[in-house]
């Protein structure tokens, strides 16, 4: 029995079973909770193979149509290693698909996609792994006991084409991000969003930001450190 599908299997045998002590349609199917069109076609097949029929069958395909035939991909594999042997030249499945199209030996000349499948398959093309993506993170050389804070913004259109300012900052040393989202990029916002990030993140003993900032933020050359003293004076009241 199927044991993926023993409780359907199991219906089935008990239909047959009880079709064979005469029990009625209408009867069986109060007992067991399926169509009558199911009923009948398990019968059947039950009538011409026995219990060995009532287990699920195999729904793949006896035959494929578009299979090539084993000559062919030995060939593929035969033209891989003759051009690998070689000094020169291309090994890869376009340069084996062209050569099959030079030769005119096969009436349906298979695709890159069949050939790389049976190259795989006989271990001559190695599957690349991904290597999984590395998160840049600036490294800088300082005591951990020191916060240092990297801060920028950009500008973004929400639906409807209203244009706001997200601010974001990082401490480089945990990761620990801190964002709010302002209408304009004036000394006021700005101001905001730093009195924030230094209560909840720490005052930072190195803050660096991108050269937009500079110009823009507060058309100083050292914001930063303008609005480090800023919130000293205010986190000190």
């Amino acid at each position: 029995m199927n044991e993926i599908n023993s409780d359907e299997i199991a219906l089935r045998r008990k239909a047959c079973k009880l079709f064979d002590k005469g029990v009625r349609v209408t009867h069986i199917l109060k007992l067991i909770p399926r169509s009558r069109s199911w009923l009948y076609k398990w019968k059947q097949r039950f009538a011409a193979e026995g219990f060995a029929a009532l287990d699920s069958l195999d729904k793949a395909p006896r035959h494929s149509p578009h299979e090539y035939p084993h000559k062919v991909v030995a060939l593929v594999r035969r033209i891989r290693h003759r051009l690998q042997r070689g000094s020169v030249g291309l090994v890869g499945a376009r340069s084996i698909r062209r050569e099959l199209k030079q030769r005119h030996a096969l009436k349906r000349v298979p695709g890159l996609t069949s050939i790389n499948r049976w190259l795989k398959e006989a271990g001559l093309v190695a599957t690349a792994v991904a290597e999984p993506e590395k998160i840049y993170y600036p490294a800088p050389q300082l005591n951990p006991a020191v916060v240092f804070h990297a801060c920028d913004w950009t500008q973004r259109y929400l639906t409807g084409g209203e244009k706001v300012f997200a601010f974001h900052t990082v401490d480089l040393h945990t990761h620990a991000l801190w964002q709010t989202v302002g209408r304009d990029k004036t000394t006021a916002t700005v101001r905001t969003h730093a009195l924030g990030v230094w209560q909840e993140l720490g005052l930072p003993g190195f803050p660096a930001t991108g050269q937009r900032c500079r110009l823009h933020w507060l058309g100083q050359k050292e914001p930063c450190f303008w609005l480090f003293r800023a919130a000293v004076f205010v986190l000190r009241d």
